[in-house]
């Protein structure tokens, strides 16, 4: 069911600067778009995050809007830079795992 809705749509994260893919997603952090462009949501905006750090020392940011919320896992690695969509494990509520540098203390 993921792997079908990975097919359909582009998702797009800048989890430092807010961006904009207009018409719908101005000034976000996390949006996602119809690959066919029929529409787009936001999933979060970088103002309205909150971050973790678990006792084994994994990051987690929570991002949300008014009806959505988005939880990123961060996973720290010098040679991969991805996002991958894990599941919507609620309506309107989705978690993704970010592996990159970026994901490094002082890396990036």
């Amino acid at each position: 069911m993921m792997e079908d809705l990975v097919q359909l749509i582009y998702l797009i994260y800048n989890p430092c600067y807010a961006f904009s893919e207009e018409p719908t997603c101005i000034n976000v952090a996390i949006c996602q778009t119809a690959k066919d462009e029929s529409a787009s949501y936001i999933l979060a905006y970088n103002s309205i995050v909150t971050w973790s750090i678990s006792i084994d020392g994994k990051v987690t940011l929570v991002y949300a809007t008014t009806e959505r919320q988005s939880i990123v896992n961060l996973v720290c690695s010098e040679e991969i830079d991805q996002l991958i969509i894990n599941e919507e494990y609620e309506r309107n509520h989705y978690n993704f795992t970010l592996t990159s540098k970026c994901a490094c203390w002082v890396k990036c």
